[in-house]
């Protein structure tokens, strides 16, 4: 929800920012609205996250590379998103989402260790 929150609250700040934005910045603004809310209710969430980390190291690499101001966040907040992104990319939707109402949850089951014989 973290994420989520972020990021359409960075695309907002960005469209607020008015005639100042580049099309590079709307145009990642764009993208950050529909995988912010994605993520922010839990639909879909490794191809949103996926997109929210694109849209974020996208907005790092235009502030520090074209130098443009009004792109979504800012450049230690992008690097931030861009690794909890991943992060949910990798372990998938939590307890409380859509997908895990939709698809069902899925838990990780660690088998016991098995003794071995000893050797006398």
């Amino acid at each position: 929800m973290a994420v989520g929150g972020l990021l359409i609250a960075a695309a907002i700040e960005s469209f607020a920012a008015g005639g100042d934005a580049s099309l590079a910045g709307r145009g990642l603004a764009l993208v950050a609205i529909p995988a912010g809310s994605a993520l922010l209710v839990g639909v879909l969430t490794p191809a949103a996250a996926t997109l929210a980390a694109l849209t974020s190291l996208g907005a790092a690499a235009a502030r520090t590379i074209l130098g443009t101001s009004a792109v979504p966040g800012s450049g230690l907040a992008s690097v931030l998103v861009t690794v909890v992104a991943a992060a949910l990319v990798m372990l998938g939707p939590g307890a409380f989402s859509l997908d895990a109402r939709f698809f069902g949850r899925r838990e990780i089951v660690v088998p016991r260790r098995r003794e071995l014989p000893s050797r006398e």
